[in-house]
């Protein structure tokens, strides 16, 4: 079966015609895939944070309930001493004591996604026992499915109160 080409030449098939040079081409452009994404997503949060500056110069948005991207990214240096669980702090201690306020939001950072993946962790292999019980046990099955079909309606930012009062803050 012969294939039409852009150019009009009849090839075996649309590969065969172009030569290595250019299909070696091709091949170095698709690994720059992963740019265009980084350029759609720095677009697209750009044109988010233009928008909520738009709105806050309009006056539509209240600075004190949600203040505008150059207002708290302008004041991060001074919100990271807030981050800061060393004893710097406390009366009687030095002031280089501990880490400074960027290692402390560091610090924090890794914290809370360590404390992320040991939850994804645990939910996935409690995911994965329920649903080998519920595939081979036909009585767990039986208990556990209505109740799991009743409450998956429930959108997940409305079980945080629940989490919230079932384990705390902090």
């Amino acid at each position: 079966m012969a294939v039409v080409t852009r150019d009009g030449d009849a090839g075996a098939a649309a590969g065969a015609s172009r030569p290595a040079a250019v299909t070696r081409l091709f091949a170095s452009m698709a690994g720059l895939d992963w740019l265009s994404k980084a350029w759609w997503t720095c677009l697209s949060i750009s044109l988010f944070a233009g928008l909520w500056e738009l709105c806050w110069a309009l006056g539509w948005a209240d600075p004190k309930l949600l203040p505008p991207p150059h207002i708290f990214l302008g004041n991060i240096g001074e919100q990271a001493k807030f981050f800061n669980t060393a004893t710097r702090w406390q009366v009687g201690q030095a002031m280089n004591a501990g880490p400074s306020p960027w290692e402390s939001v560091l610090i924090t950072v890794a914290a809370t996604t360590m404390r992320v993946f040991v939850g994804l962790v645990i939910a996935s292999m409690l995911g994965i026992a329920i649903g080998v019980l519920v595939r081979y046990w036909r009585l767990f099955d039986r208990l556990v499915l209505p109740t799991v079909t009743l409450l998956s309606p429930v959108s997940p930012i409305a079980w945080l109160p629940v989490a919230i009062f079932l384990f705390g803050i902090g």
